[in-house]
Order: C-alpha cells, then sequence, then structure tokens
C-alpha cells in the first residue's frame, strides 16, 4: 500500500499558509527546541507532535528517529489524533517499531474517532486495496468521504474518483465534479488535471474549454506529463485556446522528457512535418523510436514506414519489417494491413501469401480489409444481391486504390443503409477516392472537414476539397463555399466571395439547387437585396424542380404591403410545395388545415381538416421539421383534452412524444414546454433538477416565459437554492420585455410582502401582465379587487373575475366565491358547491359537507325549493364595460 500517496505534510496539501502545512507543527516554528521539549514533558501533546516532526526529519533539530518515536508515543498516548495515525502508520510499515499490521488497523480507526483526516484516509485506503482488510468499496467510499468533508485533499480525489467511476457509490458527474473543484482548491495536482478533463468534456459541468486550458497548465505546471501533452494537442488544434503549434511543440518535448510515448511520437511529428519547429528528420525518427521501444503501436507502424522510406534513417527492410510486426501483433490494424499487402507484394520480404491472408484477414476483422470493386458491385446486383460478398469485394477493391470503389464504400458508411454509419470509415474511403480525381468524393471530403464529421475539423481543407470539387462541376460544392463565407463561423465573415460562388455555380450549373441559394442571397443580404431579381431565380428554380424555392415564393406573396403581395400565388406555391415534398410547404399547410382558410372569390380556399391536418404535419415532422413536431404536440395535447380512457392515453403519450422530439432537436418552445411539464409533474414524474436546467436552456434561446420560470425555480427553491431576491430580479428582467407572466409573478412577489405600497404595486404589476396576455393575471386582479388590496374594493367587479376561473375549475376562485355568496346569495353558494364537488380538496369534504347542510337549512327556511343543478346567472355582477371584456378573454380562450 502506497502511504505516500496520500499522505503528504505541505502547505499546498492542506491549504496553510506555513512551513510545513500542519497547524502542531507550526505552531511552535519559531520556537527553539529546547522550548519544545520542555512542553512536551510537561505532558503537553501538541508539542510532543511537534518534537516528533523535528527530530524525524531534522526540522529545526538534529534528525534522530528514536527520540523522534518516543515523543510519538507520548502524543499517541495523549489522544492527539495525528499522532495517533502517524504511530499507525509506523506499525503498518515496521518504521523504528516492530511491523504489526492488526496494530496498525486499530490505531488508524482510534486516530480517525479522534478526528485525524488522514487516518481516515488510511482506512479507506486499506479497503480498497484490502490492506489487512477485505475489500469493501463501500466501506472505502464511507471512509474517504468521512475525511473528505473535513477539507481533506487526497480523500476529496479519491470520493471524485469514486463518483465518476461508480466505486462504491452510484456513479455521478455532478457529484464528481464538485469533489474535483473542491480538492483543486488546495491545489491538489491529480485534482487539477481531473478538473481541467471535466471542463473540457462537459462532465458535470457545462463545457468551458478555456478553464480546461488554464487547468491544464497548473497541473502541468506541477509536472503532470499527460496534462503537458493534452497542453500541446489544445495549443495544435486551438480547442479552446487560440492555435500555436510553436507552444504545442514546447508542452509535447516537456511531456516527451518526462517519458510520455504520446508526447514523443507527437515530437516526431512535429519534426517531421516542421510543424511549430524546424524540419529535422533525423530528430523525427529519433523520437519515433523511441516512442515504438516504449509500446506506442502508432510510433512502430510509423518507425517500420521511416525504415522502408529512408526517412530520417538509412533503408533497412529488416527493421521495418521487425517494427511492422510488433505493431501488427500488439494490435495496430494499418500494420496488419501494410503487413499484409508486404507479403502479397514482397516489398521488404519474401512473398508468403498464408502470412498475407493471416495479417490481412486480422486487419479485416478489425474493419479495416480489402476489397474488389466489380465483384462487389457484382454481388450487390445480381447473385441473389449477396450483401456480404459484395461488401468484401468492395474493400478488397478499395484497398488496391481503385476510386469507384473507394467511393461506394465511402457513400455506404455515410449512408448507414446498407451497413452500419461509420463517418471516419466514410471519410477514409472518400479521401482516398478524392485523392484519386473522383469529383463527389471530393465534395464529401469538403463536407466532412467542414463539419468535424468523422475527421478534425479543418476550415481551410474543407474549402480546398470544395473548390476541386467545384471545378469539376458539383452543383453543391458551390453552395457551400459560398455558405462558409456567408456563416463566417470558422473563417472571416465576406459576402462578396459567398457571391461569387453563388453566382458562378449558377453560371457552370444552372442548377435549381444554386438558382434557389442565390435567390436566397438577394432576399437576405443589405449588399444585394433585390426582391425582383430573387423572386426570377425562384420561379426558375422550381422549374427545374427544386422544392425549396416554392416555400420562398410563397413568403414573397404572403407579406402584406410587400409589391408582389397575393394571397392567391401564395397559396398556390404552398399547394405545389406539398406536391414536391417540401416539409416547410407540409407544415404551413398543415397549419392552415387546422384553422380552415376561406375560400373568395379569386383566391384559393383550405378546408378545415384535422385529420388532413395532421397527416401534413407529420409528414413535415418525418423530415425533421422541429415547427410540426411541436405542432403536432399541442394538436395532440388538445384532442387528449377532449377524449377519455383509451383514446385520451394514446393521444397524450403522442403528444409528449412529439414533444420531446422537438425539444431533443432544439426547438425552443418545446424545450420550454417540456421543462414546464418537468416543473409541475405534468404527465412526466416531477424533476426540478432538469426543469431548471431546460429552463435555462430555453430561456438563453430568447423565451421569455423560461425566463421567467427561472425565477420561479429560484422563489421555491425548485432545482436551485432559493433565493428570493434572484427571483425579483430575473421577474423584472423579463417584464421590462413585457412578459406577462414575468408581470404577474412580481405582483404575487409583492402581494406576499404584504403592506399598503407593496399590494399598490402588486395591483400595478397585475394589470400589466393582463395587458401583456397573461390570462391568470385576471384572477388576481378579481383577488385585488375582492379583498380590496392596492385598488379601491369592489366586490362585484372582484365576483365578476372569480366567476370565470370558477367556470374553470380554479379551486381557490370557487373557495372565495362560496365564502362570499353563503352569506349574500345561498342560491349561488349552493350551486358552486354543487359544481365543484368533482375537483375539491380531499380535506376539505366534511368543512363543504357542514356549509352544504347549512346552506339546505336557510334555502329552507326561505321556503326556496332546493334543485340539485340549479344554475344561477353568473353575469348578473356584471356591469356593461366588464361583461365587453370578460366576453373577448372567452372569445381568446377558445
Amino acid at each position: 500500500m502506497d502511504f505516500d500517496s496520500f499522505d503528504i505534510l505541505s502547505a499546498a496539501e492542506d491549504g496553510k499558509d506555513s512551513k510545513t502545512g500542519h497547524p502542531a507543527v507550526d505552531k511552535f516554528a519559531k520556537n527553539n527546541t529546547a522550548y519544545v521539549e520542555k512542553l512536551a514533558e510537561q505532558g503537553d501533546a501538541g508539542a510532543q507532535f511537534a518534537a516528533w516532526f523535528r527530530y524525524k526529519n531534522g526540522f529545526l533539530a538534529p534528525e534522530d528517529r528514536a527520540l523522534a518515536m518516543r515523543y510519538l508515543m507520548q502524543a499517541a498516548e495523549n489522544k492527539f489524533p495525528d499522532a495517533v495515525y502517524y504511530l499507525a502508520k509506523a506499525y503498518a510499515v515496521g518504521e523504528a517499531v516492530a511491523k504489526d499490521v492488526e496494530k496498525s488497523m486499530a490505531l488508524a480507526l482510534e486516530a480517525a474517532e479522534l478526528g485525524s483526516s488522514r487516518a481516515a484516509h488510511f482506512i479507506g485506503a486499506a479497503y480498497e486495496v484490502g490492506f489487512n482488510l477485505a475489500v469493501d468499496k463501500e466501506k472505502a467510499f464511507y471512509w474517504f468521504m468521512h475525511a473528505a468533508e473535513k477539507g481533506f485533499p487526497p480523500s476529496q480525489f479519491s470520493v471524485a474518483v469514486a463518483y465518476e467511476n461508480g466505486f462504491g457509490v452510484e456513479q455521478n458527474a455532478d457529484l464528481s465534479f464538485y469533489w474535483y473543484k473542491e480538492c483543486a482548491k488546495h491545489g491538489y495536482e491529480p485534482a487539477l488535471f481531473n478538473l481541467g478533463y471535466c471542463y473540457e468534456n462537459g462532465f458535470g459541468v457545462n463545457q468551458d474549454l478555456r478553464k480546461a486550458v488554464k487547468l491544464y497548465k497548473r497541473s502541468a505546471d506541477l509536472g503532470n506529463p499527460i496534462a503537458q501533452f493534452w497542453l500541446g494537442l489544445m495549443y495544435m488544434t486551438g480547442k479552446g485556446v487560440e492555435r500555436d503549434s510553436a507552444a504545442a511543440f514546447s508542452y509535447f518535448d516537456l511531456s516527451a522528457q518526462n517519458d510520455d510515448t504520446d508526447a514523443m511520437f507527437a515530437l516526431s511529428r512535429c519534426y517531421f512535418y516542421a510543424d511549430g519547429i524546424e524540419e529535422d528528420k533525423f530528430l523525427s525518427f529519433l523520437w519515433c523510436k523511441k516512442a515504438a521501444e516504449r509500446g506506442h503501436l502508432e510510433a512502430m507502424r510509423e518507425l517500420a514506414v521511416k525504415y522502408m522510406q529512408g526517412d530520417g534513417v538509412e533503408i533497412s527492410p529488416s527493421e521495418s519489417l521487425k517494427w511492422f510486426l510488433k505493431a501488427a501483433e500488439g494490435g495496430d490494424v494499418p500494420a496488419q494491413s501494410d503487413l499484409g499487402l508486404i507479403y502479397i507484394n514482397g516489398s521488404i520480404t519474401e512473398k508468403n501469401y498464408e502470412q498475407a491472408l493471416k495479417w490481412l484477414g486480422k486487419a479485416a476483422e478489425n474493419g479495416f480489409p480489402p476489397a474488389f470493386f466489380n465483384l462487389g458491385l457484382y454481388y450487390l446486383n445480381e447473385v441473389d444481391a449477396s450483401l456480404p460478398l459484395a461488401l468484401e469485394n468492395f474493400e478488397k477493391a478499395a484497398a488496391e486504390d481503385f476510386p469507384p470503389a473507394q467511393f461506394m464504400l465511402g457513400q455506404l458508411y455515410q449512408d448507414g443503409d446498407i451497413v452500419p454509419k461509420d463517418m471516419v470509415k466514410a471519410f477514409q474511403w472518400h479521401k482516398k477516392a478524392a485523392e484519386n480525381g473522383f469529383k463527389h468524393s471530393m465534395f464529401a471530403v469538403g463536407i466532412q472537414y467542414e463539419t468535424g464529421d468523422g475527421v478534425k475539423k479543418n476550415i481551410k481543407k474543407a474549402i480546398a476539397w470544395l473548390e476541386k470539387a467545384a471545378e469539376q462541376g458539383v452543383e453543391y460544392a458551390f453552395i457551400n463555399l459560398s455558405l462558409i463565407y456567408l456563416t463566417g463561423k470558422e473563417i472571416k465573415r465576406n459576402v462578396e466571395k459567398a457571391y461569387e460562388y453563388a453566382k458562378e455555380g449558377v453560371l457552370s450549373t444552372d442548377s435549381g439547387a444554386c438558382l434557389h441559394h442565390l435567390a436566397l442571397i438577394h432576399l437576405r443580404e443589405n449588399k444585394y437585396y433585390n426582391p425582383e431579381t430573387a423572386r426570377q431565380y425562384l420561379v426558375k428554380a422550381a422549374e427545374k424542380g427544386e422544392p425549396r424555392a416554392y416555400y420562398e415564393l410563397y413568403l414573397i406573396h404572403s407579406s402584406e404591403g410587400a409589391e408582389r403581395y397575393d394571397k392567391n400565388k401564395a397559396l398556390n406555391y404552398i399547394l405545389l410545395g406539398v406536391e414536391a415534398g417540401e416539409d416547410r410547404c407540409q407544415f404551413k399547410l398543415g397549419e392552415f388545415s387546422l384553422i380552415g382558410i376561406r375560400a373568395k372569390k379569386g383566391v384559393i380556399g383550405v378546408k378545415r381538416d384535422i385529420t388532413e391536418a395532421v397527416r401534413l404535419l407529420t409528414k413535415s415532422a418525418e423530415q425533421a421539421n422541429t415547427d410540426a413536431m411541436f405542432k403536432l404536440s399541442r394538436v395532440y395535447e388538445d384532442a387528449a383534452d377532449c377524449t377519455k380512457g383509451r383514446e385520451k392515453e394514446l393521444f397524450t403519450s403522442l403528444a409528449l412524444e412529439y414533444l420531446c422530439r422537438a425539444a431533443r432537436d432544439n426547438h425552443s418552445q418545446a424545450i420550454y414546454n417540456l421543462a414546464l411539464r418537468l416543473y409541475n409533474g405534468d404527465g412526466l414524474t416531477q424533476d426540478y433538477d432538469l426543469a431548471f436546467k431546460l429552463f435555462g436552456v430555453a430561456a438563453s434561446d430568447g423565451v421569455l416565459e423560461a425566463q421567467c420560470m427561472l425565477g420561479c425555480c429560484y422563489a421555491k427553491g425548485a432545482g436551485v437554492a432559493q433565493d428570493a431576491a434572484r427571483a425579483v430580479e430575473i421577474f423584472k428582467g423579463a417584464a421590462k420585455q413585457e412578459c406577462g407572466l414575468a408581470a404577474m409573478e412580481l405582483g404575487r412577489s409583492y402581494s406576499a410582502e404584504g403592506g399598503v405600497e407593496m399590494k399598490k404595486a402588486a395591483y400595478s404589476w397585475y394589470n400589466k401582465a393582463l395587458r401583456w396576455g397573461c390570462f391568470d393575471a385576471l384572477y388576481h386582479l378579481a383577488c385585488c379587487y375582492f379583498m380590496g388590496d392596492g385598488v379601491k374594493k369592489n366586490v362585484k367587479k372582484g365576483i365578476s373575475g372569480l366567476l370565470i376561473f370558477a367556470e374553470r375549475k380554479r379551486y381557490e376562485a370557487v373557495e372565495l366565491l362560496l365564502e362570499h355568496f353563503r352569506i349574500h346569495k345561498p342560491v349561488s353558494a349552493y350551486y358552486w358547491l354543487l359544481y365543484s364537488e368533482d375537483f375539491c380538496r380531499e380535506e376539505d369534504r366534511e368543512r363543504r359537507q357542514q356549509l352544504k347542510e347549512e346552506l339546505i337549512s336557510k334555502l329552507t327556511q326561505k321556503g326556496r325549493e332546493i334543485v340539485e343543478f340549479e344554475v344561477y346567472d353568473t353575469l348578473e355582477y356584471l356591469r356593461r364595460k366588464d361583461r365587453v371584456f370578460i366576453n373577448k378573454v372567452k372569445k381568446g380562450l377558445k
């Protein structure tokens, strides 16, 4: 058991600003040894412990192990926690005492009970590795946590690792991150590195590459070779930091000097390709050989190539074969494939077909087989469409560098219809075909470099390959080149260059796709804005069968006030787009079918047809249209409200399914609605933590209601620590943007505070909320009038609002009406009592029964006949302006 891994007396470890980091030792740092010994002889346990440390380590006193042990035992007898622990450690290793493992563990337990964090960690480590104890992961975690909660860094690190890997506790990324962060506060190097990993990969925290770089730097400065290597990679790739190949080389060099084989191999590459350093093929060879000798498989293969080609070393077929064999035997697939070809060709050794089949077979088993293109096509299209033989022969042909076979394999792996989708393999095959002049693979390679799908993103390489494809007349190469400069995500935005590529695409190909793209530039870029020119290009694009052109033409003709505004043409283009299968046209016609568009003279109409609407929206959703998914979720949700039994269950399930699909595809409103369901437990298990996170995502996308719900989370302490001040701050921010929900929540906050001025402020915010479209605010306004809170009391006006919500089964509104009507209008009270029976609270049933008996008694005494479902004229209290307003509200609800 490695005691030193958790037993470090240092300021960096314990977080103390002193010479040793241990308070008991540092307390006497300014005192001479004679004074410390005097106190020790008087029975001062702290002084005894300090004396032990001095004599054991030669700290401010000559080293004397025997005398040190005497003081340590005295301190332990006086129950000084860390003294008991260090005595336990001494017995564990037999230092100045006879080795006694059982006694060691007994003392460790005693020290832990006395409060020694080191002892608790010692016990945890003992359970972890089975040091005189049966391995017990749960107990190990218990003791690590015991010390971690007291701030002991090595234990905090062990707890973080346990949460990361599920060691003795359920795996939890968030808690793992938390403990790494706590540990890193003490400057503990392993935690710094692991915390950097968390930030780089978004493990338990939102990804933050800049923080990752800073933490890797701290770890690297403390000598961690892996951190040094990873920093080199980040500087080499520009990940989280500005790309700097010289800095990358410097960190690779530091790591390599600390025996990291990945760094050695990286240095070899730097010297070979003159990346961050001047080219030096001899040094490239030396570092490659050093990495290979330490077991780096890729270095072994590259070393074999260097011996074969004479890169930085004399050609040596025997050395080349030796390293190819080592790499292949170690499991390096390209080396196995190369070795198979070597035995077939006899390039550096005699031909040996048995060995060739052996190594090519191993390479094929690892997904890197050779193939024959023509046989592949034959087996794909003939002989009962034998897919296994087709693939086998495509791979053999592609391994022989036959471009059509390489392209075919690239497409098969890219599409994933016949073989499992694998974008890395797709890139490999397309790259080979592109390098051999196959134009469609040039385009595919350019796209993969652009997106970083299957290969490291490199916009310069993307542009280079797309330009090659454009030279060969590939229409979408022009479009993607134009889009790269239009978006300016990975390169400086250049509208002029984007337009040049778009125009060149139209002139070179005259394709519908290029015409459509050029039209969009004329519609959306100020410098080239010309709706009429755009319309002409879109008409041509539509004539050439470009479905997307129909939707853009619809937009041009449906914009009121525009020169080309024409409802008939707009709807006609939607219908044409639907026929062509355009998803946005399907979505739009689906929307029209939900409400219906009345046919007028000279204008096409759309019949209201829910079935047809659902069919169109479903087709659009199948093409990944998130607006259609979201709309379907609302349609099915409404259908569920109007049905019962199995149909209700089915519609509810479909509503949730489409909502989740839209949310997964980053539809902001869908994310908000899903969060709201989680917050309220509506059809889903209530989950405040996830709801809070999703509200945050939707709010960052500009959904005001989501921003407001974040405030509700802070106000309630749902998914986040309760913070009323923060909640109000969020509500105010959303209210500035005229968010009705935020205004209502502000009103509720002020109402809760009490006081005349606060209630006036609440009333003001409720009014704004209603004006900004928050219908629920009407309930709170009604309560204000009913109670006279913040406004002159007006019971009739209050009741007018409460009646609306009572009809919508708002229980609080019913309760207020009952309280009022029981005295003034017993018939009305009796009606609302009966009306609310099916949704009243269980705990109120006894009280309501008593009220019912009271009302029956009153009505009987007055000679009124009791009719179970007598309906009271709920509009009796409404003044004319209130009646008009409420009718408008009700109409809006429908």
